[in-house]
């Protein structure tokens, strides 16, 4: 018998510092989102600040329709958005995965624990402001019309 003790070590102290971690932090894990944050650490990948305070939508929509059922949950830090979007896509049925429903994540200035429904209309509306912006901008960089 082999014993491969760096694995081994490796995989302890990975699963031990998951269990300092949560524990510190007062979180939940249900391991994996802590083992991809400690591969993505160890690849070199760090979170910025602002990725650690910033808001994020997670949002739910049909890519067959094209359908957006809107915000389902707003969470702060990204580490919590990705963990969040994992938990929403376990909990989802095979059949409405199948009817094509999805859950992405997007940065927002909204404020984590926003109401989702309330969430939806604001984001609404600034997607709304930046295509009135973007249409007014084209306008004006090509005298008034569209060019063909």
């Amino acid at each position: 018998m082999t014993w491969n003790f760096g694995s081994w070590l490796g995989a302890s102290v990975l699963v031990f510092s998951n269990q300092l971690a949560n524990r510190a932090l007062g979180a939940y894990s249900d391991g994996r989102s802590c083992l991809r944050l400690n591969v993505a650490a160890e690849q070199g990948e760090h979170l910025t600040h602002e990725e650690l305070k910033a808001s994020y939508v997670v949002i739910r929509h049909n890519v067959r329709t094209y359908e957006s059922a809107g915000v389902v949950e707003v969470v702060k830090g990204r580490t919590n958005a990705e963990s969040t979007l994992k938990n929403f896509e376990a909990e989802q049925s095979p059949a409405d995965r199948h009817e094509g429903w999805r859950y992405f994540l997007e940065k927002s200035t909204l404020k984590a624990g926003t109401d989702p429904a309330e969430a939806t209309e604001l984001r609404q509306a600034e997607l709304e402001r930046r295509e009135t912006k973007a249409t007014q901008d084209a306008e004006s960089s090509n005298g008034g019309g569209f060019s063909r």
